[in-house]
């Protein structure tokens, strides 16, 4: 996103863009009928989601690679000859990031009520590096609101997942109380290396067919020319929306003008450690200096400065003086006013500062929960509207496995749990546990040990240890036999 103003405009520019009713608009319809009947409604609905809806996922993605639209775009210093940096941080990185490993860091686990379906599922997400694929998904719902994948049986008659950008995407709902999807749209630009060719690829995906349109102009409310159409077997619409919330937020979006605000104080601090390295030589008096004015470089080569008194028109003389002409400036207001600025982020956005001392040292580990309710709320969430996803990529992987008959069981019911990485306080755990007057297994104290790959190995080799008799220094005698 480029911008030709301004400071004041450009934060103006991107509060207008960020959260609004156009930017958040759900496309509805009748039916898709219409849409196939008239495809200039569904070229409008690409105009606005264009026009209105990719500026503000661009300034959101934005925030998240550090390139912090407010200080980047906003307008140089006056004077040309002071420092003018543009300090950007990457607090939308590490908002995004503590939620979506501490939700998803850990493999999501699946459970069903049908063996074979179970069978099919491991099959799927193994197939698709599901893992890193959910991490993904995880990144843009809160980076940008809202995430997309396609389903597709390819030619090899595997059923793969893609991620989708969502500046390229939107769903589409019908009239009804319910706002059942009954479509999906996806453009993408043809040969976007190329500033004179506006042309564009338009998907358009339904419950049992894929049509695909030219656009010529993005710009211009025409009818679509229809390229082809396919038949699929998914049973509904093999495009899935992940939100972050019914706002389609960004996880960082609340604290946006924060950030601008952190990196503004930065930036100024910047600029004035810069100016006062260079800052002006006011001297009273006069310079003592050589004819070809060669002294004065010996002089500052030697960082000493000799000076003449000054005579007054009485005859008297003055001490000659030199100092620098700066600004006074206020550090410790200034220092805690950038600290309370970067505590607002991290309290606002629901993210644990670990370079808070609070973190560190001897506090247990229910004290810290509480330090962490407010991600919980967050992961709570995050974790509802992943799970509204899942069951709709399942219930697609289900409706095709049983059109190329690959699964005839009964309807399968899945369970997904979600694991928060988060250390564990073991030694916590256990001295509560048999404090209590509870016992462990040997096996189960071995699977505690991470030192330890193969439990079953180590506890062979523990039984063929206590089968040998060893001597006071933990020597075996079975050389004393041969």
């Amino acid at each position: 996103m480029d911008f030709e103003y301004g400071a004041d405009t450009a934060r103006s520019y991107i509060a207008n863009t960020l959260y609004n009713e156009d930017s958040v608009l759900r496309y509805r319809t009748e039916s898709i009928e219409d849409i196939l009947n008239d495809s200039r409604i569904l070229s409008r609905m690409i105009m606005h989601h264009y026009n209105y809806q990719v500026p503000r996922l661009n300034i959101l993605e934005s925030y998240y690679l550090a390139n912090n639209a407010a200080i980047l775009n906003g307008k140089r210093r006056n004077d040309e000859k002071k420092a003018d940096y543009r300090v950007r941080h990457a607090f939308a990185d590490v908002i995004s990031n503590f939620l979506n490993s501490y939700v998803l860091a850990n493999p999501v686990k699946i459970d069903a009520d049908q063996d074979k379906f179970i069978e099919i599922v491991e099959n799927f997400n193994k197939t698709n590096d599901i893992d890193a694929h959910n991490l993904e998904i995880g990144k843009d719902q809160n980076n940008m609101g809202r995430a997309y994948e396609l389903i597709q049986r390819t030619a090899g008659d595997e059923d793969k997942l893609y991620r989708l950008d969502p500046r390229e995407v939107f769903m589409i709902y019908d009239l009804s109380v319910r706002t059942r999807v009954i479509g999906a749209c996806r453009y993408y630009r043809l040969n976007n290396y190329d500033p004179n060719n506006q042309s564009y690829k338009v998907e358009l995906y339904t419950h049992d067919k894929i049509y695909r349109y030219n656009l010529a102009n993005i710009s211009i409310e025409k009818k679509l020319v229809l390229e082809s159409e396919e038949n699929h077997l998914f049973g509904g619409v093999p495009i899935i929306e992940y939100r972050s919330d019914r706002h389609r937020m960004a996880t960082y979006e609340k604290v946006l003008s924060q950030i601008d605000a952190y990196d503004a104080g930065q930036s100024d601090t910047a600029n004035y450690m810069t100016d006062f390295n260079d800052a002006i030589l006011v001297i009273e008096g006069m310079v003592k200096n050589a004819e070809d004015g060669s002294l004065i470089n010996l002089m500052k080569d030697a960082n000493i400065l000799m000076l003449i008194p000054q005579e007054g028109l009485d005859g008297s003389t003055s001490n000659a003086k030199a100092n620098y002409l700066t600004k006074s400036y206020d550090v410790q207001g200034v220092e805690s006013y950038k600290s309370r600025i970067r505590q607002d982020i991290f309290s606002l956005s629901s993210t644990p500062d670990l370079s808070d001392e609070s973190f560190g040292g001897t506090r247990s580990g229910e004290s810290l929960k509480y330090k962490m309710f407010g991600l919980e709320q967050k992961r709570s969430d995050k974790e509802k509207f992943l799970m509204k996803g899942f069951r709709v990529r399942y219930k697609l992987l289900e409706n095709i496995k049983r059109q190329v008959r690959e699964y005839s069981g009964e309807p399968a019911e899945l369970k997904f749990t979600f694991t928060p990485n988060l250390p564990k306080a073991l030694l916590e755990e256990l001295e509560s546990f048999v404090n209590a007057g509870g016992q462990v297994s040997n096996e189960t104290k071995l699977k505690l040990l991470s030192f330890i790959d193969n439990v079953e190995e180590e506890k062979q080799k523990l039984q063929e240890e206590n089968a040998t008799p060893e001597d006071d220094w933990g020597l075996s005698h079975e050389s004393d036999r041969v």
